[in-house]
């Protein structure tokens, strides 16, 4: 009964062409219908806009793509599994015409059934049941064995990108269902391993996890082979997961949730954080030396306004502190000398220096953190410090790390607050030196900001 003229993409038409299609659109004739498609609608012209009627199609839901890709393959008889379709739904990615594409490409990859396994190896992705096996890994702190799935899984040469979407697929169903509980029962008819991860992990530790995962999605063009970034970006998630009460292997802990930052502590960790230790007395704290201003070198930077660039050295004064003695118990002040006199290095000498000694009792050093640097609070740098203190504090020798609040400074606290000390003490000293002084009013001359610099040793 009509004659259907569809124009794709119309916006590529002139504006001749337009103008010579205007008429005919104000004044259709009874049998003509146009359909007008685009993906750019602000290039068509306002009087052209005003006489149709304006539809913007939307991406489908994966639910949508999987219920029609069933329907199809119910009607023509062919053999499917559910989580091929549901595979090839999400590589749909809301086109419905896309999946229909990689429907047709599956069936033939599959000899005329479409099958799960083949489905994932055409895409190049893995099952989530294989990726919530890497989470699982990352969880239990399990590095061998993470590095033993990554292995299984390249066996079948998978777009190490997909797997990272996939990963973060996983990830935010877990956080959506610690707000949504009921979405959890559903979504574990998949994979049922998703109750256990989600009794383990809290949803701060999710957040960072996530992050993670994009940020490595991102960077994988980066690097040197796509499976040594994917393997890169787990093993980050393995050394920065924070240890929280939820990531316990303990069936009674991993039944209890904590609220989001709670700061609770981990079943290897005791879940009430003593009190901040004492403020250390006034002779354990790091004073600065009196400064000592050097010879100051000039340079002009205008005819009018001449820099004056100085730089400043402070003797640091010599250590009387007694010697530490292995095998002893030790308290605040010496545990702050302690990351230099062992040499460590790297992460393990961050979390030295940045935690506070609540106690030593026996062969058990309890170490305070703040909020800031929760980031430490990983077993895999607990164990790796307590192999570092073992020369010292004995073999037995356990590390516990706890969140704290007070006002204890640790050493990395004490050390920046020092170099701030020289930083002031070496810019008042050029402010105040006399030949200084005399440049800058003979000259109109200015100190250049940034020039001064307190010097480590003379």
């Amino acid at each position: 009964r009509f004659k259907v003229y569809l124009i794709d993409e119309v916006h590529m038409l002139s504006t001749s062409s337009f103008n010579a299609l205007l008429k005919t659109l104000e004044e259709p004739p009874p049998h003509v219908k146009f359909l007008l498609a685009t993906t750019d609608p602000q290039k068509l012209p306002v009087t052209v806009l005003s006489r149709c009627l304006q539809f913007n199609l939307k991406r489908l839901s994966e639910e949508e793509i999987d219920g029609q890709l069933t329907r199809i393959l119910g009607a023509e008889g062919i053999v499917f599994d559910a989580d091929a379709v549901t595979a090839l739904a999400r590589a749909g990615n809301g086109s419905m015409r896309d999946a229909l594409s990689l429907l047709d490409q599956a069936i033939a990859h599959g000899g005329g059934a479409v099958d799960g396994d083949n489905v994932r190896l055409m895409l190049g992705t893995l099952s989530r049941t294989d990726v919530a096996a890497l989470l699982e890994a990352i969880v239990d702190d399990d590095a061998r064995g993470l590095l033993a799935s990554i292995d299984r899984a390249a066996t079948l040469s998978p777009d190490f990108a997909l797997v990272l979407d996939e990963l973060a697929a996983l990830l935010h169903r877990l956080q959506v269902a610690k707000f949504l509980p009921e979405q959890l029962a559903e979504w574990a008819r998949e994979v049922p391993v998703l109750v256990a991860l989600d009794a383990r992990l809290d949803p701060v530790v999710l957040q960072l996890l996530y992050q993670l995962a994009i940020t490595g999605r991102r960077d994988l063009a980066l690097a040197p082979t796509p499976r040594a970034g994917f393997e890169m970006c787990l093993l980050r998630m393995l050394a920065f997961k924070p240890q929280t009460s939820l990531d316990s292997g303990d069936p009674a802990v991993a039944g209890a949730r904590a609220p989001a930052g709670a700061g609770a502590s981990s079943a290897r960790v005791p879940a009430a954080a003593s009190p901040p230790a004492p403020e250390p007395p006034a002779q354990m704290r790091t004073a600065a030396a009196a400064p000592r201003a050097l010879p100051v070198e000039d340079a002009a930077t205008s005819p009018r306004q001449p820099v004056a660039r100085a730089t400043h050295a402070l003797a640091t004064p010599a250590s009387h502190e007694p010697p530490l003695v292995a095998g002893s118990v030790l308290d605040h002040a010496q545990w702050l000398r302690l990351p230099d006199a062992l040499g460590l290095r790297g992460a393990v000498r961050e979390l030295a220096t940045n935690s506070v000694l609540l106690a030593h009792e026996g062969s058990v050093l309890r170490l305070g953190l703040r909020a800031q640097q929760s980031h430490l609070r990983s077993e895999l740098l607990a164990r790796q410090l307590q192999q570092s203190l073992q020369p010292h504090c004995g073999d037995a020798t356990t590390v516990k790390l706890e969140l704290v609040e007070g006002t204890v400074a640790s050493a990395a606290a004490l050390q920046s607050q020092a170099v701030a000390d020289k930083q002031a003490g070496a810019e008042a000293t050029i402010a105040n030196d006399p030949r200084v002084r005399h440049m800058l009013e003979s000259f109109d001359a200015r100190v250049l900001p940034g020039s001064v610099r307190a010097l480590e040793r003379e």
